[in-house]
């Protein structure tokens, strides 16, 4: 995610912990990313808030998120090491 934003993983980092204040323009593209729109995001976090008993719910989301995040991070691996096959075989 912190990739696709272009910006460091701690700052992604903040963000998720509620450390940074968020742009519309940064919002907006988390939501393009999760493939929802803006509003979206808002009524399903408020349903959060507004239902305790969907914390479950909740943890499986954030894990979800997480699990993203993690999954960014290995295709970028790998498009970086694709990147550098090819450019060692331009070499030969």
């Amino acid at each position: 995610m912190a990739d696709e934003l272009n910006i460091t993983l701690a700052g992604y980092s903040k963000i998720e912990r509620g450390l940074t204040e968020i742009s519309v323009n940064r919002l907006t593209k988390i939501a393009d990313i999760l493939g929802m729109s803006v509003v979206d995001f808002f009524q399903s976090n408020l349903s959060f808030v507004e239902d305790s008993s969907n914390l479950y719910q909740r943890d499986l989301t954030i894990e979800i998120i997480r699990m993203s995040n993690t999954i960014s991070e290995i295709q970028l691996e790998l498009s970086n090491l694709k990147r550098e096959l090819t450019a060692g075989r331009h070499q030969d």
